[in-house]
């Protein structure tokens, strides 16, 4: 009985077959097609992480340009109010921004034709009162004393920057990179109509209501699969390989006798 069961354990010769040499070649191929579209499929991730993430700078720069120019560009023409005596009050004469006392005016700007535009703005500010530049910087106490309390800022395209220059003299900053171009047309209202037009340079600065603005911006990155896109001066783009997006942003001048 016991030797029956030893027998019977055994595996018959028989049944022991190994890969045929189709079988073999098959199975290789399989696993090479299999590794070829990992390998692809990993390629498509890379490359539509690093569009997305491209694009997501831009976006988040155009965002930061955007708060530190309107942050501004709501409080241009600003004036403080002074004690007039008797209870009254009026507002700072002295302030003349860009302009002169008989024609002040909060902002202006540089038109260029073939290349991005410069924007200047400034507005009054209440020495008490702790208020900072573009660049983060407050008049000086010299400056204070000797009655210059005007905050001026200048935004302007410097070798693909967006760079501004605060009150301070010779303070220059970069505040975004990778900017192609950057254009300004100012919001001006018809008499005839009622109804705002956008200039790129208007007749009378004090006319002007609001200030639309436009960046385009260009990726770090190439080799990027891109769709056309219409840049700020309504042409299309160029297609290098380059993730490129126009940003717009319309500000209305609140301190604007409209």
């Amino acid at each position: 009985m016991t030797t029956h069961r030893a027998h019977a354990a055994r595996s018959s010769p028989c049944l022991q077959q190994g890969l045929t040499l189709i079988e073999l070649m098959v199975g290789l191929l399989i696993g090479m097609l299999v590794s070829l579209a990992a390998v692809t499929s990993l390629g498509f991730s890379r490359l539509a992480s690093s569009t997305v993430g491209d694009s997501t700078r831009l976006h988040e720069d155009a965002s930061t340009a955007f708060r530190i120019i309107g942050h501004h560009m709501r409080q241009a023409g600003a004036q403080r109010l002074l004690n007039a005596g008797g209870g009254r009050v009026h507002f700072n004469a002295v302030y003349v921004g860009y302009g002169s006392a008989a024609n002040p005016h909060a902002l202006e700007g540089v038109n260029a034709p073939n290349g991005p535009d410069t924007l200047r703005v400034s507005h009054d500010i209440e020495p008490l009162i702790t208020a900072t530049d573009c660049l983060g910087n407050a008049p000086t106490k010299k400056q204070q004393d000797d009655g210059f309390t005007t905050l001026s800022n200048v935004f302007s395209v410097v070798n693909g920057s967006l760079q501004c220059a605060g009150s301070a003299e010779n303070q220059t900053a970069s505040l975004i990179q990778g900017v192609e171009d950057f254009q300004v047309r100012y919001a001006v209202r018809d008499s005839a109509t009622d109804t705002l037009q956008y200039r790129d340079a208007p007749v009378d600065w004090n006319a002007v209501e609001g200030v639309m603005v436009c960046l385009q911006l260009v990726g770090e990155l190439g080799g990027q699969p891109t769709a056309p896109v219409v840049g700020c001066d309504g042409n299309p783009t160029a297609q290098d390989g380059r993730v490129r997006r126009a940003f717009w942003r319309v500000f209305q001048l609140r301190n604007a006798d409209a």
